[in-house]
């Protein structure tokens, strides 16, 4: 529920903040998942400026986005983290590892456990502050990172209600990588809306969760869409 989101974006909002990270640069690997979406809401609340990171890098593209935007804490999950952990490492940031409740998910659901879920003010920002660093896919040289502001990002996700007409019963299914473009502002206009959000991390599974009859809403390049045309629907 929204109620138990909210808890939960509290919790990190104020880990980040308790662990000397608010305000800082803080950079997210995850594809999408639960973990993901919450560090969208969780990290701004926290007054910092989170750094989306794309899933199919390599360990060096990764060090140079890492050192350029200069993160100082990487939340991680956990089907990436052996990707960035040299990496992290030898630039001295600190990595969270978001997953599963054992192994080293234990540590990230301990974390949020430790703090409080009470309602926490919205830090003192202006709306032309950065509210994400995304970069670029560096087809012609290096990434360039693009600084996103909080009055953007209201602006993409206003357009995004009115365009798709999301509302209160809007089932959408994050399709797009969160890394790119935050979902295409989907991250927050769900949110915005009051509808709910489905996270999609193998898209392999685009077909089943399309023949459930559930989503009402998804953004997806060609690239994604295409392979539903081949062979019709699945048994026919």
């Amino acid at each position: 529920t929204y109620r138990e989101w909210a808890r939960r974006i509290y919790q990190l909002a104020r880990a980040v903040q308790e662990a000397g990270y608010g305000g800082k640069h803080v950079a997210v690997l995850a594809p999408n998942t639960h973990g993901g979406l919450l560090t969208y809401s969780a990290v701004p609340w926290a007054g910092s400026v989170l750094v989306p990171l794309n899933t199919r890098l390599t360990p060096e593209e990764y060090e140079f986005q890492l050192r350029h935007a200069e993160v100082k804490l990487l939340l991680v999950d956990e089907s990436l983290h052996d990707r960035v952990a040299k990496v992290a490492g030898d630039h001295g940031i600190e990595v969270w590892v978001m997953g599963k409740a054992d192994g080293a998910g234990q540590d990230f659901e301990a974390r949020l456990a430790a703090q409080d879920d009470s309602p926490l003010a919205l830090p003192e920002i202006d709306e032309d502050d950065t509210i994400t660093i995304n970069f670029t896919s560096g087809t012609t040289s290096d990434p360039k990172g693009v600084m996103i502001s909080h009055r953007a990002a209201f602006l993409n996700l206003t357009n995004l209600l009115y365009h798709l007409d999301l509302r209160p019963g809007a089932q959408v299914l994050h399709t797009v990588p969160l890394a790119h473009s935050n979902g295409w502002g989907m991250a927050w206009a769900v949110t915005a809306a009051g509808g709910t959000h489905h996270t999609l991390p193998d898209p392999a599974g685009l077909r089943p969760v399309l023949e459930s009859g559930i989503v009402t809403h998804l953004c997806a390049s060609p690239a994604w869409l295409s392979p539903l045309l081949e062979g019709g629907r699945s048994g026919g």
